[in-house]
């Protein structure tokens, strides 16, 4: 439940793209890699939006778990930060609380990194990044409004725009906000795999901390 949570500016997100562009939230890997025969075998993974890779675990007794990647990109295990090359088969654990998840790299996930409770609304804006290993660029953009009124039917939402270039010894992260109701953050947290450990360059943005927490990277920054 504590993760749904963490994750409910993506999912947010998706249902907003769902709404506008009639994209599904969840679909089979050969949605998003037509071009890859062996999605279009029978199996039980899938993919939830287009940057993560879930793979169920539907067997009984199974704490582990052999996932195809589906070629044309990277993979990263959201959990550990490992990176694997697409077009291949790896195993990965499967325990209770912790089930296989692989995120597309590059691609940004938002998230919502506050400590939830009930009846008391928290957020804190944070970006788990993903980045490509070699020299390239990518860039996205997230849907965010008050979450109560129906406003967006007018306009009244903003936007968080990620743009992300990676060189050999740099990357550079521009967040910026747009739209009629831009979103509001005096901080945001980026996360990326502990094994990253490129400069980071933000432009304008100040950052605030840099450091390695509970198996990964966090940055904190003031948003442009």
């Amino acid at each position: 439940i504590k993760f749904r949570a963490r994750l409910t500016p993506y999912l947010y997100d998706l249902l907003w793209r769902s709404h506008t562009r009639y994209e599904p939230m969840i679909r089979p890997t050969l949605y998003d890699f037509p071009h890859d025969p062996r999605c279009f075998a029978e199996n039980d993974d899938m993919m939830l939006g287009e940057n993560l890779l879930v793979a169920s675990v539907v067997e009984p007794g199974l704490n582990e778990r052999m996932i195809y990647l589906p070629q044309g990109t990277d993979w990263y295990d959201f959990w550990t930060g490992n990176r694997y090359a697409g077009g291949q088969s790896v195993t990965l654990p499967a325990p209770w609380n912790r089930p296989p998840l692989l995120a597309r790299a590059g691609s940004v996930i938002p998230l919502n990194l506050a400590e939830q409770h009930f009846a008391q609304v928290a957020d804190a804006r944070g970006f788990a990044i993903f980045p490509p290993a070699g020299n390239s660029e990518f860039s996205d953009e997230f849907f965010e409004d008050d979450g109560e009124s129906e406003g967006y039917r007018d306009g009244r939402y903003g936007l968080w725009q990620i743009k992300v270039s990676a060189a050999a010894d740099r990357l550079g992260i521009s967040i910026k906000r747009a739209g009629a109701c831009p979103p509001s953050a005096d901080s945001i947290t980026l996360i990326l795999p502990c094994q990253e450990t490129r400069r980071i360059d933000t432009g304008s943005a100040t950052i605030l901390s840099d450091r390695i927490s509970e198996g990964v990277r966090e940055v904190r920054l003031n948003p442009e």
